[in-house]
């Protein structure tokens, strides 16, 4: 399995040592016993003792931030014997940012990986449903989240300082020039800029443009609020949270800048050596929860109950553990990341309405100039739960998905 970098975790075949051939035959008649009596057992799937002379290999591509704690997952599967039919399955899992991988599920020869993985994990079930919807062939109905992580309004640690101060609470309103509410510019207790990940590669971007459509709604002012959303975001967005983090403190145009990211980047980046702190912030309204689901993506038959029988792995107490040490709040969002940190506490969830059209990322597009293609895309749903500008209520959902 030859795509992105990748561990791989199947084992070398142990040394035969010689044995007599009165002890290869007694053996081999003691076997026969068993199986003759139903003692031994080595098909159906599960943990236990299976045949490494053919193992079913699985590729599972997985977002960057996850893979971590994912391939440390697939290390100590693939030391436990999990085997399909009596064969053993081993694991091998590649970083890959979201965008490539819908691109090789739904056909597509530009931008795709060179080999389709058998099961994927990306940073948000919006991804999956965008490939079903685009025609994926083979994609599983069903899908187990491995993680969770709340977006954030992360800041330095100084100016979290001034805002608390000023007793100014983040809001998704921020992500909005200040001419949208009504002012020429920010007051200096706010930020001077709210910066967005690009939508097209990343569950969190895709998630604030949704909370942007839901936030103007559907009055006479929408089109042109959304349009200064586009632009002002469009100036600040970023493809990848480590260097939004990392220009946090970096002297540039603006003096007061605040991101939005998942608070599993936050944490990542507070672990790093010799780096300026940065603090997450809270919006008032309450937040949104990216998940990080599991989907078996092969045709072939082994390899889809290999990957099954991965998938369920990936919701062990130790793997739930596991991610928790890398950043993340685990599958039902309860537990928050280790070791926990003074400014990581538990959050309340925002609701997200059912699906929407893509209007608001289309209007990114334009703006951008972006040529529509598969990667390019909107977010089916937004996490508002009180009413928005045009006094429409927010219709009750689901946790961000």
């Amino acid at each position: 399995m030859p795509y992105g970098r990748h561990r791989a975790a199947t084992p070398a075949d142990q040394p035969r040592l010689p044995v007599r051939r009165s002890v290869v035959v007694a053996a081999s008649a003691v076997v026969v016993l068993l199986l003759a009596a139903g003692a031994v057992r080595v098909m159906g799937a599960g943990l236990g003792t299976c045949s490494a002379r053919d193992p079913i290999l699985v590729g599972v591509a997985a977002a960057v931030d996850i893979a971590p704690p994912v391939m440390e997952a697939a290390r100590r599967f693939n030391e436990s014997e999990a085997g399909v039919d009596g064969r053993c399955v081993k694991v091998q899992v590649a970083e890959q940012p979201p965008a490539p991988v819908l691109r090789t599920l739904i056909g597509d020869r530009a931008g795709a990986l060179p080999q389709r993985p058998d099961g994927w994990i990306a940073d948000s079930s919006a991804w999956v449903r965008l490939a079903r919807k685009q025609g994926a062939q083979d994609v599983a109905s069903d899908e187990t989240v491995v993680a969770t992580s709340p977006l954030v309004f992360a800041t330095s640690r100084s100016l979290a300082q001034r805002f608390a101060a000023g007793r100014t609470a983040m809001s998704w309103d921020m992500v909005f020039p200040a001419t949208v509410r009504g002012r020429l510019e920010p007051t200096d207790r706010e930020p001077d800029v709210v910066r967005v990940p690009d939508p097209s590669v990343s569950g969190a971007g895709v998630a604030t443009v949704a909370a942007a459509r839901d936030i103007v709604g559907t009055g006479p002012d929408a089109s042109k609020e959304l349009t200064a959303f586009v632009r002002m975001a469009q100036a600040g967005s970023a493809p990848d949270y480590r260097g939004m983090l990392a220009a946090i403190d970096a002297p540039g145009f603006w003096t007061r800048p605040v991101v939005v990211v998942p608070e599993q980047s936050v944490w990542a980046h507070n672990q790093g050596a010799g780096v300026a702190p940065v603090v997450a912030l809270h919006p008032k309204e309450g937040t949104i929860n990216l998940d990080y689901p599991y989907v078996v993506t092969s045709a072939d038959p082994d390899r889809a109950a290999g990957s099954r029988l991965f998938a369920g792995w990936l919701r062990s107490a130790e793997t739930q553990e596991a991610v928790r040490r890398d950043g993340f709040r685990t599958a039902d969002g309860r537990e928050p990341p280790f070791p926990v940190d003074p400014t990581s506490r538990r959050t309340r969830r925002m609701r997200a309405p059912p699906s929407r059209p893509r209007s608001s990322t289309r209007r990114w597009r334009r703006g951008a100039g972006w040529r529509r293609r598969p990667g390019s895309w909107s977010s089916p749903t937004s996490p508002r739960r009180r009413p928005s500008r045009s006094g429409r209520a927010a219709r009750p959902g689901s946790t961000w998905r």
